[in-house]
């Protein structure tokens, strides 16, 4: 149980080569401890005396040197403490070596059953829900003049779960090595328009008002509305090519500088709060591009701008 657990990585690849730098090591150290088990026999005073020294030649070269030279030694430990408990011959060594070679054979058959290609197909079902799940916040964020405010609120633990788990696969994906003609993908892009949704939508549902998001009337309504909906359907197509799956036909349409401008009434001047939601909407669409450029072509296989 103890070499399943510490031999398991997130990919059978790595798995593989972590399992067998611990068998050779765990080899060489069995054969040590044997040899050491001969030559010492009984004297359990011997085995205390150099139990302290071996322990902490195991704690200063282990981490430092790798899964070989931390399995060896431990091999080395491991024998030298059941040794004092009860007579011990050299199939104590043996014995250890067979306990590892299956923890590492049952790591291996876990490995592949489980992860057998580490964390990116995670982090891609990951970054495309969160996309999803920032769709629905801006979404529900820009459509609360005309419905419940509890909807935007409700939305945002969503959007904060999504992004967790996104951020979690991402860190993980990190730890592991890379494939070499792998397409580089920039996940970070995705993660950082996760957290300017969460917060926008926060400034905006929360301005200092306790009923939340309002506007003075319906002439404030149209453009935020319509960007709103028209940014979440483009953030919910990436999402669907992340996947996979490739919808017949995308929204048109980006919030653009001014363009909600046009829908005011001829002089008004608009709340505060209605140029926060603009401004919002226009930096996640910045966001987007990032997205759909580095993320969506490297990893879906979709044409750069450059490529036509």
């Amino acid at each position: 149980m103890l070499a399943a657990l510490t031999l398991i990585r997130t990919t059978a690849a790595q798995t593989g080569a972590i399992v067998r730098q611990a068998l050779i090591g765990t080899l060489l150290g069995a054969l040590a401890a044997a040899a050491l088990l001969v030559f010492v026999q009984g004297n359990t005073t011997a085995y205390a005396v150099a139990l302290p020294v071996i322990m902490l030649a195991t704690f200063w070269i282990g981490p430092t040197r790798g899964v070989g030279w931390a399995q060896a030694m431990f091999t080395l430990v491991v024998s030298t403490v059941f040794a004092q408990l009860a007579p011990a011959t050299w199939h104590l060594a043996e014995f250890r070596f067979l306990d590892v070679l299956t923890g590492s054979v049952i790591g291996l058959v876990i490995g592949l059953l489980a992860w057998p290609r580490g964390a990116q197909e995670e982090l891609r079902q990951d970054v495309a829900a969160l996309l999803c799940a920032i769709a629905s916040t801006v979404t529900s964020t820009t459509s609360l003049p005309t419905k419940d405010h509890a909807q935007g609120q409700r939305s945002r633990p969503s959007l904060q779960h999504a992004l967790t788990l996104a951020e979690s696969s991402f860190a993980q994906y990190q730890s592991e090595p890379h494939r070499a003609g792998t397409p580089a993908a920039d996940w970070q892009a995705t993660l950082m328009a996760g957290h300017h949704a969460l917060r926008g939508s926060r400034r905006l549902l929360e301005p200092g008002d306790p009923a939340g998001f309002r506007w003075p009337g319906p002439a404030y309504r149209a453009g935020p509305a319509r960007d709103g909906a028209e940014l979440a359907g483009q953030y919910e197509l990436v999402g669907t090519l992340l996947t996979g799956t490739r919808p017949p036909s995308a929204p048109s349409g980006r919030p653009g500088p001014g363009r909600a401008a046009d829908t005011l009434p001829h002089g008004a001047l608009a709340p505060p709060v209605y140029y926060d939601a603009e401004a919002w909407l226009q930096g996640l669409a910045l966001d987007l591009d990032r997205i759909t450029e580095a993320t969506a072509a490297a990893v879906a296989g979709l044409p750069r701008k450059d490529e036509g």
